[in-house]
């Protein structure tokens, strides 16, 4: 039977990549689907395809690199790229020589050798596209559908949402069996927490601790329990050190390996706004719902994790979609030293929307003082802002301000 192909979102921007850059890159968490995805690129562009996990092919490229590079047919992809990394010093010299774009598609695992290899060897000569696992629309087989794009585009963003359909799904499904292609697309329910927990143990308890020459393993995964409990939170380095009993250094060390892997992103905190002080520690955000829950061994939301666990998803969301925009769509929190918090501060060109994600079905008036306060604070084009909550009405608080239900979001 043939494999079922879902698109990505992100294959546009490749697409244009490859028209400005000698050298792309496809980069994200393993299983995410970087395979599938340069596939799909190498039908469409009738690129060359060749793959290191082929034993003769390695061989060749391990023998003779600078033979390999040169003798192979362009425009190529080439698979597994990090099982012979002495080849992108020769991609370098090739690439510089030949000053054509669009040659060099690379993807592999997401190693920290493979990632500073292709940042330091190939830097100026490299595109480098981050894939994460599949959105709300691209599980649904519509990759080209973009809400935040949408929304940063429309006129008048009420009237938008007045005029979208209502979704129907379950957040805690989607939260639960998250965006890796897999056990979100093929597996059953009762079937995906094999899979979780397979990719737990080969990559966060074997590869990783591996990657960081990790002596005492059980401090390690405390460390990584720890960082999931923190996922939606403001992580604080000093508290966490004393907690698990090891140096602010070494617990800044292995964070920054789980970011450069894949696992964790920081969202760093909102700055051009004025009159109140801010606090600068980021926040941790696991790539993927449905493998957090399965690290802290979770099968059901209940009170105590629902909203931990609701605005990691949101962000998961978020992250994908504005990655596969050409336009840079940051990302960032805002929060003061009192406490006053606004989940997500996104901006685009001059525009910016502030989101709030509450899981509630149910909206009290002090939900919206924080997006009140910081939109009347910030100096914006066009500024919205959102309370994204799990209820059924679209509620309007004033002229940019109001209560969206996420059914009405995408």
């Amino acid at each position: 039977m043939k494999a079922k192909i879902f698109k990505r979102s992100i294959e546009k921007k490749i697409h244009k990549y490859l028209e400005v850059f000698p050298v792309v890159s496809i980069i994200g968490a393993r299983q995410v689907g970087k395979s599938t995805l340069a596939e799909i690129i190498r039908k469409k562009k009738g690129m060359y395809y060749l793959t290191f996990d082929d034993l003769n092919i390695l061989r060749t490229a391990k023998f003779d690199p600078e033979g390999f590079i040169e003798s192979v047919k362009k425009p190529v992809i080439i698979d597994e790229v990090q099982r012979v990394p002495e080849i992108l010093f020769v991609i370098k010299k090739y690439v510089d020589k030949s000053k054509k774009t669009g040659e060099f598609l690379l993807t592999g695992s997401s190693r920290y050798e493979t990632i500073k290899g292709f940042k330091e060897t190939l830097a100026g000569r490299i595109g480098m596209i981050n894939l994460y696992p599949m959105n709300f629309w691209e599980l649904r087989k519509r990759p080209l559908k973009n809400p935040v794009e949408e929304i940063f585009e429309s006129k008048n963003a009420l009237e938008y949402f007045y005029n979208k359909k209502k979704m129907k799904f379950d957040p805690e499904e989607e939260i639960l069996k998250g965006g890796f292609p897999r056990p979100a697309l093929f597996l059953e329910k009762n079937k995906r927490k094999f899979w979780f927990e397979e990719y737990r143990k080969t990559y966060i308890e074997r590869d990783i601790p591996f990657i960081l020459d990790i002596q005492n393993l059980p401090t390690f995964l405390s460390f990584m329990m720890l960082c999931a409990s923190y996922s939606s939170k403001v992580f604080n380095l000093s508290e966490s050190a004393r907690t698990i009993g090891v140096s602010a250094d070494t617990i800044r060390r292995w964070l920054n390996v789980l970011e450069i892997t894949f696992l964790i992103e920081k969202v760093y905190v909102f700055r051009k706004t004025v009159k109140k002080r801010i606090s600068k520690s980021p926040k941790l955000y696991f790539i993927d719902t449905g493998l957090l829950s399965n690290i802290l061994k979770i099968e059901k939301l209940t009170e105590e994790v629902k909203g931990m666990l609701f605005e990691t998803w949101f962000y998961n969301q978020l992250r994908s979609f504005s990655e596969s925009v050409d336009e840079r769509i940051d990302i960032f929190y805002f929060r003061t030293y009192t406490g006053r918090e606004i989940d997500f501060v996104l901006t685009y060109k001059n525009k910016l929307i502030a989101i709030e994600v509450k899981y509630t079905k149910t909206i009290k008036e002090k939900y919206f003082k924080p997006l009140k306060e910081f939109i009347e604070n910030v100096n914006y084009e066009k500024k919205i802002g959102i309370l994204i909550y799990t209820g059924d009405e679209i509620i309007p608080f004033s002229k940019n301000i109001f209560a969206v239900p996420v059914f009405y979001f995408f």
